[in-house]
């Protein structure tokens, strides 16, 4: 991802205050977040189980997992955002199948994106939404050579991410008050296959994209340790930057980003974007360009914000386990999360935060090895 890049590249690069006037303050509100961590960790705990066999896209255990989601969605009285009254929007995808290396044939495969809506509760900002995404899937199982199978669980990628988005759900559902405007929960299939699923949702979206006032996307948010990779602490020393903290990356609105940074700073989340790293912005922006959910809105001019702690050593490894997920960062990352919702709901109707010219999305043929 972006930011171990970025930190190759330089150390000395530096970092830039973000704009103080476009914030506004979040209502306390945000800081009722009723969700444990132990809650949180019993998420990633069952999507990443040996049992679901990685979730590989279109395997029974894909499936299981996309039941799994829409289970608590049920438990929490959610709406169901997909086509003719259910959660699953389905979707066929088609992929090439390799022997010894070579392309053998092609393959069809069946998986869905999970939604769920809570309708706002002001009847003039309830046709404006803001969509809360998270891909499930990962990359499934591989056999060694000796006929070993392993198992790349992906707790951090992205069962991390998804415990966030749950969490969120309920924190948002237990609220008194409803949020002003709606909220959609969309957990994302086929993500690492080339963001599959997001490009789905972006063509067939459950409500009308032109009423999106932000898309807030969670990926790989579990590792206590930002930047958890043995080559990038050095840099991480000589920057200062502390063990707690997330990446954000944003697309088409300056003040998306302020808000984001703000409900950081509120939970005491370091954070960090390419553009407070004046010298290579550009460069990274680029590199990071297709590889998260979230590039789908953007490639359709809507304003977006990515939250992770970034690649690990077990990224795409057998040894993204459970054991190395930490609740409470996700749980700090969530409420960093509602703070921010709780800012964009604030703002006036149809106020908008785009401010940016569309930013190109690679062909959906291109694949870009998601996260």
């Amino acid at each position: 991802m972006w930011l171990p890049l970025l930190l190759s590249l330089t150390v000395a690069a530096p970092l830039e205050s973000a704009p103080r006037d476009a914030t506004r303050s979040a209502p306390a509100s945000a800081l009722d977040f009723p969700v444990a961590d132990e809650e949180l960790l019993g998420h990633v705990f069952f999507l990443s189980h040996d049992r679901l066999q990685g979730r590989d896209l279109g395997s029974a255990e894909d499936r299981i997992a996309a039941t799994y989601i829409e289970a608590e969605f049920r438990k929490l009285g959610l709406e169901p955002g997909g086509p003719d009254g259910e959660f699953e929007q389905r979707f066929q995808i088609f992929r090439s199948v390799e022997i010894d290396g070579k392309v053998a044939g092609i393959e069809e495969r069946w998986t869905s994106n999970v939604i769920a809506i809570l309708r706002g509760a002001d009847p003039g900002l309830a046709e404006e939404h803001i969509v809360i995404g998270a891909h499930y899937d990962h990359i499934g199982t591989r056999t060694t050579e000796s006929g070993k199978t392993l198992i790349y669980n992906g707790a951090d990628d992205n069962a991390s991410g998804v415990a966030g988005l749950l969490g969120l759900a309920k924190a948002l559902r237990s609220r008194e008050n409803r949020p002003h405007r709606t909220i959609v929960f969309v957990a994302f299939g086929a993500e690492e296959i080339g963001l599959q699923g997001a490009r789905r949702y972006v063509a067939q979206p459950s409500l009308p994209l032109d009423r999106l006032t932000a898309m807030i996307n969670l990926d790989m948010i579990g590792r206590g340790r930002f930047l958890d990779q043995k080559r990038m602490q050095l840099a991480k020393q000589a920057m200062g930057m502390p063990d707690r903290g997330v990446g954000l990356l944003g697309g088409h609105s300056a003040r998306l980003m302020a808000l984001a940074k703000q409900a950081c700073a509120a939970e005491s989340l370091a954070s960090y974007a390419p553009e407070d790293f004046t010298l290579v912005r550009k460069f990274i922006e680029r590199a990071a360009a297709g590889r998260e959910d979230s590039a789908a809105f953007r490639a359709k001019g809507l304003p977006t914000i990515f939250l992770t702690t970034s690649e690990s050593d077990d990224y795409h490894q057998p040894t993204d386990t459970i054991d190395k997920i930490d609740g409470e960062t996700i749980r700090i990352i969530a409420r960093a999360v509602l703070r921010l919702i709780d800012a964009i709901d604030a703002l006036p109707a149809g106020e908008s935060l785009r401010d940016e010219p569309p930013t190109e999305l690679p062909p959906a043929g291109e694949r870009r090895g998601g996260r």
